[in-house]
């Protein structure tokens, strides 16, 4: 994998977990169900750690397969967003590499899948 392939993703997918630590801060601040919020966030850690190739043997199969099934989950979401963004480029710019980096995490969470990670 391409090393400024990898370094993009590893900064998207920081910059979406930031923005979900800050809206779930929020939504417990103002008395809201914070639930769906910490899930994404969780699965975008995963995902980080997954693309930044830290140490998997803490991620259960179970664990692994939640976080692929909640990626792949949002893809749609994002590619309807991708089709408001055209006029606004750096908006545009951002969610594409949002996606790219989303695709790569699963590319390699299904090659996870397939090792046994106990070893």
């Amino acid at each position: 994998m391409e090393t400024q392939q990898r370094e993009e993703s590893l900064t998207s997918l920081q910059s979406t977990i930031r923005k979900l630590e800050k809206a779930a801060e929020s939504q417990m601040q103002q008395g809201r169900s914070a639930s769906l919020t910490i899930q994404r966030l969780e699965t975008m850690r995963i995902a980080y750690a997954v693309v930044a190739e830290e140490n998997p043997s803490g991620l259960t199969q179970a664990t692994m397969k939640e976080a692929q099934a909640q990626l792949r989950s949002l893809l749609p979401t994002l590619d309807r967003m991708l089709q408001k963004f055209t006029g606004h480029p750096s908006q545009h710019t951002l969610l594409v590499r949002r996606i790219r980096s989303i695709e790569l995490a699963l590319a390699l969470l299904d090659e996870l899948v397939g090792k046994d990670l106990s070893n």
